[in-house]
């Protein structure tokens, strides 16, 4: 039974140190040394004072490949990352040459060189730290209480 127990406990302190976010736990992402396709981000300006909200994006941009929008509302600006070629994509929900979206004509370019790979870095980290947060967060959590002196279960009152 003995040898069982040092293994059974070797494999759980394994997992502890995993759940912690030890050095072993997952490999971080070089955000200086960032892989991407050129040509997926738009950039949309003429933002500020208007109603547009993320989910106008995603409806206008349905089946063209659109995978994230970063933009807030309120924001001036925001940044769309499609799957295939942006370009494309704008070409082919512009109505008489414009861009429109809720009944406002907005200025839609492509970003390309220094931006984008600004972009694509700063995406990268913001997924770092998400990634980063989420280990520390759910370290040690979960699971179900058996129960002790205090506990309600097999209480007598």
């Amino acid at each position: 039974v003995s040898t069982q127990s040092t293994g059974y406990q070797r494999r759980v302190r394994e997992k502890r140190a995993a759940q912690l976010g030890t050095e072993a736990a997952a490999p971080a992402i070089d955000v200086n040394n960032v892989q991407y396709e050129k040509g997926l981000v738009l950039r949309v300006d003429g933002l500020e004072g208007t109603e547009i909200t993320r989910e106008q994006f995603k409806e206008l941009f349905e089946g063209k490949g659109l995978a994230w929008v970063t933009f807030n509302k309120g924001d001036p600006k925001a940044n769309l990352r499609f799957d295939k070629s942006a370009s494309e994509a704008l070409e082919s929900v512009k109505v008489d040459g414009k861009f429109i979206v809720a009944e406002k004509e907005l200025t839609a370019t492509l970003i390309e060189g220094e931006e984008e790979e600004e972009y694509w870095k700063e995406s990268a980290r913001s997924k770092a730290e998400f990634f980063q947060r989420k280990r520390k967060g759910d370290a040690g959590r979960g699971g179900r209480s058996r129960g002790g002196f205090r506990s309600k279960r097999g209480r007598r009152d």
